[in-house]
């Protein structure tokens, strides 16, 4: 018998249970006061979800050094129809977490990829002078923008 076969067909039954559990209604986790002088974490996060995907070094950062976490929600998805749902779930995450959350603009950045920057050199440029606002005013000590490149 193939010793994987059991392993598989217990990992397929645990994520149907998963699908049928809550995904939402649960309450903050217990936040640790921060430190005035640890600083903050930016997370740029091009798409909602990087907050949740690479959120464990900033959340660490949080628990462990006291520093205060800022997540920039510069898009909100590319279907229009679920932008506004989308930044609930963003801002619902973000609760969760402890993290700050600063929406870039109301229904967030367009365009913003290769093509975009290419295409459309102005809204490109507007979107980082809006981005080097932020980064401003919040003189983050830590910059994480999750990307491949």
């Amino acid at each position: 018998m193939n010793p994987y076969l059991e392993f598989v067909t217990e990992f397929v039954k645990n994520m149907e249970r998963a699908a049928r559990m809550p995904h939402a209604g649960f309450p903050p986790l217990p936040r640790p006061p921060s430190s005035p002088t640890a600083g903050t974490v930016m997370l740029v996060s091009p798409p909602p979800d990087d907050e949740g995907i690479v959120g464990a070094l900033p959340l660490r950062l949080a628990r462990e050094a006291g520093m205060r976490v800022v997540n920039v929600a510069l898009t909100q998805g590319s279907k229009k129809e679920r932008q506004a749902a989308r930044f609930c779930e963003l801002e619902g995450a973000c609760d969760y977490l402890g993290f700050d959350l600063i929406q870039v603009q109301e229904g967030g950045l367009e365009a913003i990829n290769l093509k975009g920057k290419t295409e459309q050199p102005a809204n490109w440029e507007g979107a980082v002078e809006r981005v080097a606002e932020i980064m401003g005013d919040r003189r983050p000590e830590i910059v994480l923008i999750p990307h491949p490149d």
